[in-house]
């Protein structure tokens, strides 16, 4: 492997197991409910991460090294996986298995990612959440990404890389300062979960946050 090959996915990492932009349509659709969100956001999380474990198990147990670190070095994306994958096991029901998995995956993160941005749009500039005014949020959301991916088909790994950085700030230093900020200025508002550090990371300094909003 290069060298720093593994530090230049991370950003990429962040957004694949990113849901952090669709968090407040989540507690919208739950009406606030903590206890339902708590099994929301640990069963959801641990589905892709089960999902993504048996991926990573299937392709790089069926692919040597060499073909792989081919496939990187032509920048074989997907459709070259696939390929090398259908090469080496010549099975239809592997390749129809793998295939779905690929096509569930595109489809689950556009789903939660469009969700996300459609609700935060529709907030952003006030739409009403009547036919007219999701028509025109649903424009403002959809149109933009499909130009950029008709006019630019290879900038989407580029794109996660920067929005990687982005997430990084809203999923991790974000909640961590919120934490910190609510037990300094609230050292008697009652939230549970004190066993824990503050800085243990995004995912349990947003427990906190939701937990202390909870007493309020």
């Amino acid at each position: 492997m290069q060298q720093g090959l593994a530090l230049s996915a991370i950003p990429v990492i962040f957004t694949s197991f990113g849901f952090h932009g669709s968090v407040p349509s989540i507690v919208s659709y739950m009406d606030g409910n903590i206890r339902k969100l708590r099994w929301v956001f640990i069963i959801g999380s641990a589905i892709p991460l089960v999902a993504y474990i048996f991926w990573q198990v299937a392709t790089l147990g069926s692919i040597d090294s060499t073909t792989f670190m081919g496939l990187l070095a032509n920048h074989a994306g997907l459709n070259g996986l696939l390929q090398a994958l259908r090469e080496m096991v010549a099975s239809p029901h592997v390749e129809l298995a793998v295939h779905l998995f690929a096509d569930l995956a595109l489809a689950t993160s556009f789903l939660g990612v469009a969700l996300g941005l459609f609700d935060y749009l529709a907030d952003l500039f006030q739409r009403s959440n009547t036919v007219g005014g999701r028509l025109q949020t649903g424009a403002i959301t959809f149109l933009p990404p499909l130009a950029f991916a008709l006019f630019y088909p290879r900038g989407f790994v580029m794109a996660l890389g920067y929005a990687g950085v982005a997430l990084a700030v809203l999923a991790l230093i974000i909640p961590s300062l919120l934490t910190w900020q609510s037990r300094k200025h609230n050292p008697q508002a009652g939230y549970r979960g004190q066993r824990w550090s503050s800085g243990a990371g995004g995912g349990v300094s947003l427990w906190y946050c939701c937990d202390w909003r909870a007493n309020f």
